[in-house]
């Protein structure tokens, strides 16, 4: 009689990620955009929630509660997800991917370059 061990975790109970948080957040600063969540508590301990970014709001479905706060705002975050990969990223020259992007920082590196540096003398 021997011990098995899977060489797979096993999960015990719901999964407490927050996946689509982090991923809704990225997407949010590519576009320059704040998530703000809000929570509100239709029943004794089931929760709801709402994200809003820019002009947008999104929210769980009426009547969709969920155990804990995490869980609502995760569930938030995955529609809110779904709408922002159709957003374009905003650039220097419109949209991100519409054309070359300067790099200011090595332009204003290779003038200082061939300029100098800047020297205060007294006139």
């Amino acid at each position: 009689m021997g011990i098995s061990i899977s060489p797979e975790p096993v999960q015990i109970g719901n999964p407490k990620t927050s996946h689509y948080v982090t991923q809704l957040t990225q997407l949010c600063q590519e576009r320059a955009l704040r998530p703000a969540f809000d929570f509100d508590e239709p029943e004794a301990q089931r929760f709801g929630a709402v994200v809003r970014f820019g002009e947008v709001v999104v929210m769980t479905e009426r009547g969709e509660t969920f155990a804990s706060k995490r869980e609502a705002k995760e569930a938030v975050a995955a529609k809110g997800v779904q709408v922002l990969k159709d957003v374009p990223v905003p650039g220097p020259g419109g949209t991100k991917g519409a054309g070359p992007e300067e790099n200011w920082v090595g332009k204003l590196a290779g003038m200082t370059t061939v300029m100098g540096p800047l020297t205060m003398t007294k006139g």
